[in-house]
C-alpha cells in the first residue's frame, strides 16, 4: 500500500509540475499543440518508469549489495564493512564501490524500510528531476516549443535512459550530477543579478563535482569538464575573479576526500584505512581496473585503436552484449540517429553559444574514457547525455528546414519506443530473481537454530544477505572470517546460514536446503531428516528438510 501511495504521489507531483511549468508559460507567450505534448511525454516518462519498479529487472550483484551497504548507513551507521562515513564502499570482496548512491538511498531507507522499490527510487527521482531542470533551461534559451518537444522525444525515449533510470547500480548516477550542474551553471549565465549568479554556479559546481563520489571514471572526466566550462564563461565575459575564486574553493573542498582516497588508495603503501575529520578513506583490497580499463603494456597507441574499434562495434551493433544495460539491437539511442548526431555536431560548433560549448566540454572530456576504458555502456557512462543532446540538435536542424519530415521522425521515435519497451521487460534477466526474496522469507529461517545448504549458485550467500539482512555487526561477526581486514568475502556461513558438508554435524532444530541437482552427492547426509517441500529460489530448485 505503501509503494503504491508513493507511485500516485511521484506520479502527481511530475504532472502538478508540469502543468505549472505549462501555466507559466501560458503568461508569456501563446500556447501551442507541443507544450500540451510536452506534457504528456514526461507523464508517460514518469509512468514507464514506476512500472514494475520493485521487481523489474532483476537485483544485479552490485546493485544488492549497495542497497545492502546503504541500508547498513542509514540504520547503522556503517557500512557492511563497519566503516563509518566512507568516502568510498569496500563492498563485499574489497573491490570497491562508489558511494553517492548508497548515501542519497538513505533517507527513503529511513521512511520506506529495506525494500528494492525504496533503493531504486533514488535513480527514477533523479532522473525525473534531471529531465525537468533540462526542459526548464531549454525553455530559458528561448527554444520553440516545438525544439523542446523534440529534444525531450530524443532524450527520453533513449533506450540507455530507459533502463539507466530503473535500477540503482552505484555508477548510474554518476551521470545526472553533470547535467544538472551543467544547466544550473548556464541558468547563471543568463541571471544578471550577482548574488544569485553566483549561488547558481556555486551550486552548479558543487552538484556537478558529485559525480566525483558517483563512478571513478569521473575523476579524469570531471577536470576537463570544469577547465573548459570555466574557459567558457571566461570568454563569454560570464564570470568574474571573485566567482571563478569560489568555485575552485568549493570544488577542491568537496573533492579533497575523494582525491586523498584516489591516491592513498592506488599507492600499496598508503592503501590502508584511515579516518581524516569525520569521514573514513577505505583500504581498497582489489580494483577493477584489469576489469575497466585497456592494459598499458606493450603497444598502448595499438591497445587505444582495438578500445576505439571495439567501442564503435559495440554501438554499430545496437548492444554491449550486458543484459542489465541495454537490449540487444536497439543500441543506447536507436541506429537511426547516427545521421543526426552529425549534423548536430556541426551545427555545435558552427554556432558555439555558450549551451553549445557546454556540450562540446561534455564530449571532449569524455575522449579520455573513449581511449583508456574497456567498452560498455556504463564504463562509457558520461557519453550517452551529450549525444542524445548533440543528436536532438541535428533532429531539430531537420524539422525547422524539412517540415514534412516532422510526422516522420514523431512516428518514427514512437514505433521504436513502442517495440523497446515490451522487448525491455520481456529481457530474460541475469541478476537475482527479485521473487526470490519472498520465497525466503516464507521459510521463516530465523525460526531455526541453522540453515544448512548446498547450491550450484556461487554467490548463494551473498543473495541471501541482500534478500533477507542482518546488522552489519552480525554479519561481520558470524561470517567465515569474523571481522578480517584482508578477506571481506562470503562464501561459506554467515548469521544462521552455512554450507552442509560431510564433516557438518547437523543441530537440532534446523532446516536444510539442498539444491535438486546436488542431491545425488548430499543424499547420505540427510538421514532421517523431514522433507517439507521444495521451493525455488533464483530459478534453482531446492528440496526443503526439517531436522529435529
Amino acid at each position: 500500500m505503501v509503494v503504491l501511495v508513493t507511485k500516485v504521489i511521484i506520479f502527481l507531483v511530475v504532472g502538478s509540475i508540469s502543468t505549472i511549468q505549462l501555466v507559466l508559460n501560458a503568461k508569456v507567450r501563446k500556447l501551442k499543440l507541443y507544450d500540451y505534448v510536452i506534457v504528456i511525454l514526461l507523464t508517460g516518462y514518469t509512468l514507464y518508469l514506476l512500472f514494475k519498479l520493485g521487481s523489474h529487472p532483476d537485483l544485479f550483484l552490485d546493485e544488492g549489495n549497495g542497497m545492502y551497504d546503504s541500508w547498513s548507513l542509514a540504520k547503522y551507521g556503517v557500512d557492511s564493512n563497519l566503516i563509518h562515513l566512507p568516502v568510498y564502499l569496500e563492498s563485499f570482496a574489497g573491490q570497491g564501490q562508489s558511494v553517492l548512491y548508497a548515501y542519497l538511498a538513505i533517507p527513503f531507507f529511513k521512511i520506506f524500510g529495506y525494500k528494492i522499490f525504496a533503493f531504486r527510487l533514488v535513480i527514477l527521482i533523479t532522473s525525473i528531476v534531471t529531465i525537468l531542470v533540462l526542459r526548464y533551461t531549454l525553455e530559458k534559451i528561448t527554444l520553440s516549443s516545438k525544439q523542446i518537444f523534440f529534444i525531450m522525444l530524443v532524450v527520453c525515449s533513449s533506450p540507455w535512459l530507459l533502463m539507466v533510470s530503473r535500477w540503482g547500480m552505484d555508477c548510474n548516477i554518476a551521470p545526472f550530477p553533470i547535467v544538472l550542474g551543467s544547466c544550473l551553471i548556464y541558468l547563471g549565465t543568463l541571471n544578471g543579478e550577482l548574488i544569485r549568479q553566483t549561488f547558481l554556479y556555486l551550486l552548479g559546481v558543487i552538484i556537478l563535482c558529485l559525480s566525483a563520489y558517483g563512478y571513478n571514471v569521473a575523476w579524469f572526466f570531471l577536470p576537463i569538464v570544469l577547465l573548459i566550462m570555466m574557459i567558457t564563461l571566461i570568454g563569454k565575459k560570464k564570470i568574474n575573479l571573485y566567482q571563478i575564486f569560489l568555485c575552485v574553493i568549493a570544488a577542491l573542498v568537496e573533492l579533497t576526500p575523494i582525491i586523498i582516497f584516489a591516491v592513498r588508495s592506488n599507492i600499496p603503501s598508503l592503501n590502508k584505512t584511515v579516518q581524516i575529520l569525520f569521514w573514513t578513506s577505505p583500504k581498497l583490497q582489489s580494483g577493477r581496473a584489469g576489469a575497466s580499463f585497456i592494459s598499458f603494456r606493450g603497444n598502448i597507441i595499438k591497445n587505444i585503436f582495438k578500445n576505439l574499434y571495439a567501442g564503435a562495434n559495440m554501438f554499430l551493433h545496437g548492444s554491449d552484449s550486458l543484459a542489465w544495460n541495454s537490449v540487444p539491437g536497439y543500441g543506447a539511442y536507436y541506429a537511426f540517429a547516427l545521421p543526426f548526431f552529425l549534423m548536430g555536431l556541426y551545427v555545435i560548433i558552427k554556432r558555439r553559444k555558450i549551451y553549445d560549448w557546454f556540450i562540446l566540454a561534455n564530449l571532449i572530456a569524455v575522449i579520455p574514457t573513449l581511449m583508456i576504458v574497456i567498452p560498455n555502456y556504463n564504463h562509457w557512462i558520461f557519453l550517452h547525455f551529450p549525444v542524445l543532446l548533440t543528436i536532438a540538435i541535428g533532429v531539430n536542424l531537420v524539422t525547422q528546414r524539412v517540415r514534412e519530415i516532422v510526422p516522420v521522425m514523431i512516428v518514427t521515435y514512437a514505433i521504436s519506443l513502442g517495440m523497446f519497451i515490451p522487448a525491455y521487460f520481456n529481457q530474460a534477466g541475469t541478476g537475482w530473481i527479485i521473487q526470490s526474496a519472498n520465497v525466503l522469507k516464507t521459510l521463516e529461517t530465523n525460526n531455526y537454530k541453522k540453515v544448512y545448504f548446498t547450491s550450484s549458485q556461487g554467490d548463494f550467500l551473498l543473495m541471501v544477505r541482500d534478500f533477507l539482512p542482518v546488522s552489519p555487526y552480525k554479519y561481520q561477526a558470524t561470517k567465515d572470517h569474523p571481522y578480517s581486514k584482508t578477506i571481506l568475502a562470503v562464501s561459506s556461513k554467515y548469521d544462521n546460514f552455512e554450507t552442509l558438508t560431510p564433516e557438518t554435524k547437523v543441530k537440532s532444530n534446523s532446516l536444510i536446503l539442498v539444491d535438486q541437482s546436488l542431491l545425488p552427492q548430499v543424499q547420505g547426509m540427510l538421514g532421517k531428516d523431514k522433507y517439507q517441500k521444495t521451493v525455488t529460489i533464483n530459478n534453482i530448485k531446492y528440496n526443503v528438510y526439517y531436522h529435529a
